[in-house]
């Protein structure tokens, strides 16, 4: 299910650009899933994070990583850089628990 477009001009340049980073932590790996994610939260400066859990079959954990404004992202500028930057980096530290970019925190795509 994709999110709707916004209509021309509604758009907030100083609305936050946060992506939204889901990992999948099978039931049997909670513990240690859940530690090697707060480690690599740690690892890369990350101090905190929203993040969010959802149990289901497994466990779906969204970590959002501020990536500064819309603004900011519009125009390429560093605050955007770092939070790609750092978004890429945590889904290679953690590529086992099956990564995925979402939309919102309560999405799976």
């Amino acid at each position: 299910m994709a999110t709707p477009v916004p209509s021309r001009g509604k758009l907030d340049p100083d609305s936050p650009f946060e992506l939204h980073l889901q990992f999948r932590v099978p039931l049997w790996r909670l513990d240690s899933g859940t530690r090697r994610i707060q480690a690599a939260l740690t690892q890369l400066g990350l101090t905190s994070p929203p993040v969010e859990v959802v149990f289901a079959d497994d466990v779906l954990v969204t970590v959002s990583i501020s990536a500064g404004t819309l603004g900011d992202a519009i125009h390429g500028r560093e605050t955007t850089v770092a939070g790609i930057r750092h978004a890429r980096r945590l889904a290679e530290l953690l590529w086992d628990l099956d990564p995925v970019l979402v939309n919102s925190p309560q999405e799976r795509t």
